[in-house]
């Protein structure tokens, strides 16, 4: 090979290596990238599953809280109508 050959031969290996190593530090840096987003993604995953979870919990509690309070609702004016009955039998009004 002439030596003009020979040199575009080894610009051309210079510029492939230098090209192929410019390639992998990008994606090394995409790569490290990437790792972060995941590990972003997954932070706010675990933030949204136990935001749901507890919304839940919420739920059952307010329903479990609503029909105790439906039930004392209704004790309450079962023994406000006994008491009114007591009173008009204790006053003749039966």
């Amino acid at each position: 090979m002439d030596p003009e050959h020979e040199q575009l031969a080894q610009l051309i290996s210079n510029v492939s290596d230098s090209l192929h190593k410019e390639m992998q530090e990008g994606f090394a840096r995409l790569g490290e990238r990437i790792n972060q987003k995941e590990t972003r993604l997954d932070r706010h995953g675990a933030l949204l599953q136990t935001g749901a979870r507890w919304s839940a919990r919420m739920v059952r509690w307010t329903e479990d809280v609503d029909q105790q309070q439906e039930e004392r609702d209704k004790k309450i004016a079962d023994l406000e109508k006994r008491v009114r009955n007591l009173e008009r039998k204790k006053n003749g009004h039966a």
